[in-house]
């Protein structure tokens, strides 16, 4: 039987055996990084962001709640001045819990979806590019890693507090970088990165992100909790939507590009004084 939720399934399960405690396996996890033993396969520019972007957002998903600073671990181990570009941050609070979230590739199909909303309140009414996506993530009836082979990543407009229309929409194959994080609460527990194109989108405003791997049953994956939100998340499980009253752990690499766009009175504006510019050159230069 199919659960909304990691909690939902534990509780009808017997006791699980408890995992190692949170701050050891994001320590462990940071070393894992840090040694360069990850194995994993990338050109090298994405190499290189990932890494960057992984040890980063461990501090940030893992639970430690603060930037770097203008330094970022790169893979070569030397510190790297660059600006600091962690956007919006919910951590990963380590509980174990997590909610569905997931496209079944042998029966039920997209049964399940999980929206959380993100506010960039840096400078409200400034454009900026979203780099990367980070989020947190675990696998449960029954708790053991699954063959992921593809993520729809969206970005959801807000329409009265609920997610409205797709302003942004990924769908593309593979595990995003699935990397173990560790166990919590007997879970299997792994962080993820994605690299959008172009997406910009207005500080102040709100929006909302939804993560959805494709992945046959069994089992099931669920995005876990995080905290610094607003507590406020939905989820469709089978066609009906519940509101769930907590964050989930993700984070939002980026880059503010400039002020909001003018309106189009003032783009026309400026299109007229350009063209009467013109026209004065030419005069004097006649």
């Amino acid at each position: 039987m199919l659960a909304p939720s990691a909690a939902s399934w534990s509780s009808s399960q017997t006791q699980p055996t408890k995992g190692p405690n949170c701050q050891k396996a994001v320590r462990s996890f940071l070393i894992f990084v840090l040694t360069g033993e990850s194995g994993k396969q990338q050109t090298r520019r994405n190499h290189e962001h990932s890494q960057s972007s992984v040890v980063r957002y461990s501090l940030c998903l893992g639970g430690v709640r603060f930037r770097l600073g203008r330094t970022s671990v790169r893979w070569s181990k030397q510190p790297h001045l660059l600006l600091n570009n962690l956007i919006y941050c919910q951590g990963f609070d380590g509980t174990g819990n997590a909610y569905s979230s997931q496209n079944d590739t042998n029966t039920f199909g997209n049964f399940a979806t999980v929206y959380d909303n993100f506010t960039i309140s840096i400078i409200p009414g400034h454009i900026y590019s979203i780099d990367s996506v980070h989020w947190v993530g675990e696998y449960f009836n029954p708790p053991q890693q699954g063959p992921i082979t593809a993520w729809t990543v969206n970005i959801w407009t807000d329409s009265g507090g609920q997610p409205g229309t797709v302003l942004y929409s990924s769908y593309h194959a593979g595990n995003d970088g699935e990397t173990f994080l560790g166990n919590f609460n007997g879970f299997p527990t792994y962080i993820y990165w994605f690299f959008p194109p172009d997406w910009l989108v207005t500080g102040g405003t709100k929006y909302w992100l939804s993560v959805v791997p494709d992945l046959g049953l069994p089992p099931q994956w669920g995005w876990s909790t995080g905290s610094g939100g607003d507590g406020i998340a939905y989820q469709d499980f089978f066609g009906t939507r519940s509101q769930l009253a907590a964050d989930m752990a993700f984070a939002l690499d980026g880059h503010p590009v400039g002020p909001t766009t003018p309106e189009p009175g003032t783009l026309i504006m400026l299109g007229t004084g350009a063209i009467g510019l013109a026209g004065a050159i030419r005069r004097k230069l006649v």
